[in-house]
């Protein structure tokens, strides 16, 4: 009878360590949010808006902690100049209306690759609360430059003829003046004239977000963003009242969705 016990005892102890082992489930937890399936990585997409064009990025993370996820970025981006403009116009005998950005000498897109660290300095709330923390980044750029083409009119007094040109000294008389401008010319010419340029960023931002220790990725971010490249970045003609830089600062608010797994 004794030996019988001490088997039952043993078989007992065993099947609770074995249950122990078992991750947790919800319905097992109540309203503790930093209790259940625990994740050790995650992957999300994110688009972002910015004081000066927009972005679209791929993250994969590593989850340290419930409070911090170490992760790697990376995304394209279109950036514009804050003085750019457009000029919508109809001409008579032109088929469609005139739209184009005057002064603009360059399309400017952006090949990011960054590390960087999220970090949440609350709990969520039981049920519906918000999760708040920081995020912050730093990696390198690829900027790319593609000529910006108008359509010119090359007049004299026999003829009138069009062509659809990059800015360049010998033309500037031409560019900037909207009386020799028909209308932009297509985004699918210059490709072979692009330009790479070099440089890296950095950034800062406040997180918020609902799901931080769930399933689900979902944030919300707001915060401050600084690429710096080789040279001055040529968006705009450069004139005595537009000015190229090759530090480039701007406001963001970011939206994240993915999923975190085991």
């Amino acid at each position: 009878m004794k030996s019988r016990l001490k088997i039952i005892i043993i078989l007992g102890c065993l099947a609770a360590m074995n249950y122990a082992q078992e991750p947790l489930k919800r319905t097992e937890l109540g309203d503790n949010p930093l209790k259940g399936i625990i994740y050790f990585g995650e992957s999300s997409m994110d688009a972002r808006l910015q004081s000066n064009g927009f972005n679209l990025g791929y993250n994969k993370g590593k989850i340290s902690s419930y409070y911090r996820t170490d992760y790697y970025h990376i995304s394209l981006g279109y950036e514009r100049d804050p003085k750019e403009w457009s000029k919508t116009e109809y001409f008579k005998n032109f088929d469609g209306i005139s739209n184009y950005a005057f002064g603009k000498q360059n399309y400017f897109m952006i090949l990011r690759a960054g590390k960087g660290q999220k970090v949440y300095l609350s709990e969520k709330a039981l049920k519906r609360g918000i999760a708040v923390g920081y995020a912050f980044e730093y990696g390198a750029n690829l900027g790319l430059l593609k000529p910006y083409y108008l359509l010119l009119e090359y007049a004299n007094e026999l003829e009138r003829d069009f062509r659809s040109e990059p800015y360049s000294e010998e033309n500037a008389h031409l560019f900037l003046d909207t009386r020799k401008i028909l209308d932009k010319g297509s985004f699918f010419e210059g490709w072979e004239k692009i330009q790479v340029v070099p440089g890296i960023h950095g950034e800062i931002s406040a997180v918020f977000a609902p799901d931080a220790f769930e399933e689900m990725v979902r944030s919300l971010e707001v915060g401050f963003h600084l690429d710096a490249y080789v040279r001055k970045i040529p968006i705009m003609v450069e004139t005595e009242f537009n000015r190229s830089h090759w530090l480039i600062p701007h406001f963001f608010i970011k939206l994240q969705l993915g999923k975190r797994y085991r």
